[in-house]
């Protein structure tokens, strides 16, 4: 009898485990190191136009979302503290998604299709739900 077959899934797999965990950690980190250097350049120097208070920023949705990549960019370009904000919004929500690409990709290379095909299933609804219906529910 094979001694594997006694092994829990989390058992048989901790490179698959450690990697996932590795991207979960690595994104939130990277996400709030640039969400702080945002709210410090925020605090230190405001942009032009800035509210003086939060009742005020939320009134006129000052920082509202861009909606165009090459403005996101082309505002951390010059540092603007809300364009480093929007980045480190994206960052954090890109990181279950590329959580869920790096297990396929996992997948793959240990040769299970089964796993590999139900979260290609899950990664094509979760970017439907988000390119798709997001929009139209906005």
């Amino acid at each position: 009898m094979d001694g594997d077959l006694t092994l829990s899934p989390q058992e048989q797999r901790p490179e698959l485990n450690d990697a996932i965990s590795k991207v979960l950690r690595y994104g939130v980190v990277l996400s709030s190191l640039v969400l702080a250097a945002g709210l410090g350049l925020m605090l230190l120097a405001p942009p032009p136009g800035a509210p003086a208070s939060l009742q005020g920023t939320l009134a006129t949705n000052f920082g509202g979302p861009t909606l165009s990549p090459s403005a996101l960019v082309s505002g951390i370009a010059v540092g603007n503290p809300i364009s480093i904000l929007q980045l480190g919004t994206v960052i954090l929500f890109a990181t279950p998604i590329v959580r869920v690409a790096a297990s396929i990709v996992l997948f793959l290379k240990e040769r299970d299709m089964l796993y590999a095909g139900i979260t290609t299933l899950v990664l094509a609804m979760l970017l439907l739900a988000i390119f798709v219906l997001g929009p139209l529910l906005a």
